[in-house]
C-alpha cells in the first residue's frame, strides 16, 4: 500500500537538485545547511526535511548527523562514464514503490496522453487513495521525465555493439518473400505480399476471407 502522500520532489526535481549541488561540492561531504540553496528552500522552512527525505529517498542522498553527501548512484546520474546513467537513473526510480510498480506497464517511460487513465490506474491497481491522486499523478508524470526512452531491460551491452549485431544478424528461418502486382479491371493496381511455404489449407482459408471482403463491397449500379 503506498503512503499517503508521495515525496515532495519527483526523481526529475531531485536529479536537478543533484546536479546543483555536484556542479559545488562533487560528491565531498559538506553541512547539511548548505543544502536550502539547492532546495529552493530555507533551513527552518518544513520543505526543508521533506525534499531532503525525498533526495534520500530515490538514494541519490546520504545524510550522516549534520553532514550530506552524493551518493554513487547521484554523480553517475549527474556525471556519466559510459552510459551509465541509464541504469542508475532506473536503479533511484524504481526505489519508490509507486513508480516500480508502474515500470512493467510503460517500460519505456511512455506514459498514457490520457490523464484519467493513469489515474484510474493509480487508483485502482496501485491503491492511491482518492484525495491524493492529483498529487500522485504530478508527481509520477515528472518522475517518468527522468526515465522517458529509457528501457526497463537495460543490459551492459554497449549500444553500438546492439546496433552492429543487428546488421550482420542473419535469421537463415525467416521466410522468403514474393510481391506481385497485378491490374484490376477497374485499371488501379493491386500488389501482394506472400510467403513461401503456405499449404493449400491456408491458401484456401485466405480465399474464403476474400470472400467475405467482395460480400462486404457494395456493387456500383450498371449503367444503362
Amino acid at each position: 500500500m503506498p503512503t499517503k502522500y508521495p515525496p515532495a520532489w519527483s526523481l526529475n526535481q531531485c536529479i536537478k537538485a543533484a546536479k546543483a549541488v555536484h556542479e559545488v561540492h562533487a560528491q565531498e561531504r559538506f553541512n547539511a545547511e548548505l543544502l536550502s540553496e539547492f532546495l529552493e528552500t530555507t533551513k527552518t522552512s518544513s520543505n526543508f526535511n521533506r525534499r531532503t527525505s525525498a533526495l534520500q529517498g530515490f538514494g541519490l542522498l546520504t545524510k550522516s548527523e549534520e553532514t550530506v553527501q552524493l551518493t554513487d548512484i547521484a554523480v553517475q546520474i549527474v556525471n556519466p562514464v559510459a552510459g551509465e546513467d541509464k541504469d542508475a537513473r532506473l536503479t533511484a526510480f524504481k526505489k519508490v514503490d509507486v513508480l516500480a510498480d508502474l515500470l512493467p506497464r510503460y517500460p519505456n517511460g511512455k506514459l498514457p496522453s490520457d490523464s484519467e487513465t493513469l489515474k484510474a490506474v493509480l487508483l485502482k491497481s496501485i491503491g492511491v487513495q482518492r484525495d491524493t491522486i492529483s498529487e500522485w499523478y504530478d508527481f509520477v508524470v515528472d518522475s517518468f521525465k527522468a526515465i522517458s526512452g529509457l528501457s526497463e531491460w537495460v543490459t551492459s551491452e554497449p549500444m553500438q555493439e546492439k546496433q552492429t549485431k543487428a546488421q550482420t544478424d542473419t535469421t537463415p528461418s525467416d521466410p522468403e518473400m514474393r510481391t506481385s502486382t497485378v491490374f484490376l479491371p477497374s485499371g488501379r493496381k493491386f500488389s501482394f505480399s506472400v510467403e513461401t511455404g503456405y499449404t493449400p489449407e491456408d491458401m484456401a482459408f485466405v480465399q474464403n476471407l476474400l470472400n467475405l471482403f467482395l460480400q462486404a463491397t457494395p456493387r456500383e449500379p450498371k449503367q444503362k
